[in-house]
């Protein structure tokens, strides 16, 4: 639960932002938790991610603002992963580099410029200019695939689905899975290697229990 000091910053920190959003950015607090925000950041102009639109988080502590947040992208983007935590310096990752002066329009401004961009850090990656600007178109149908995404940002919803019906003339075909609340395109997931080959041994045992039980039953 958050101290009545967070409360009242997070609070005064989303007037600011409401008032006076940073270019390209826009967030909101999750409805039933004050401590999520969600933010959408607009490709900028001139850039390999023009175009597209990219969700992200950030995730307070209950003392902010006096520890800093963590930061997560979950739309996929080719500067970021999708799977974790983003080290930045108005992160959780450098607490004693912290100052509560800061605001969450400081920190998404800081994490833009970051992602615009090439120096590395836990939780970057590093991709193609072609392969962002694939990833750019993508995120249109991918973020409308998020009921949660798009009720909290109804106007960017509106936008992903005006530049991808201008796409879809030009013979793009967007995919079709489903997408959770977080952001993470579960159909499109993949087993690790290793959790593949828990759950296939997984499997055979069960194959030898199975028939192991029918022999008996068999030769009763």
């Amino acid at each position: 639960m958050p101290t009545p000091e967070c409360t009242r910053r997070l609070t005064k920190d989303y007037k600011v932002f409401q008032k006076n959003p940073p270019p390209y950015i826009q967030a909101h607090p999750d409805p039933s938790n004050l401590l999520e925000w969600h933010f959408t950041v607009d490709g900028p102009p001139d850039s390999p991610y023009e175009g597209g639109l990219y969700h992200g988080k950030l995730v307070f502590p209950e003392d902010y603002p006096f520890q800093p947040p963590a930061v997560y992208m979950c739309t996929p983007n080719g500067r970021f992963k999708t799977s974790g935590k983003i080290c930045l310096s108005m992160s959780d990752f450098h607490p004693q580099e912290w100052n509560p002066l800061w605001s969450v329009s400081s920190i998404l401004t800081g994490m833009l410029s970051f992602m615009l961009e090439e120096h590395e850090t836990y939780g970057s990656v590093r991709c193609s200019d072609s392969e962002r600007r694939r990833l750019a178109r993508d995120s249109l149908s991918y973020n409308l695939r998020n009921p949660f995404w798009v009720s909290l940002f109804p106007e960017q919803a509106a936008t992903c689905r005006e530049r991808l019906e201008k796409l879809e003339t030009e013979g793009y075909k967007p995919e079709k899975q489903t997408v959770d609340r977080t952001g993470t395109d579960r159909a499109g997931e993949k087993d690790p290697p290793g959790q593949l080959f828990g759950s296939l041994l997984k499997s055979g045992l069960l194959l030898a229990v199975c028939a192991g039980l029918g022999f008996m039953l068999w030769s009763i």
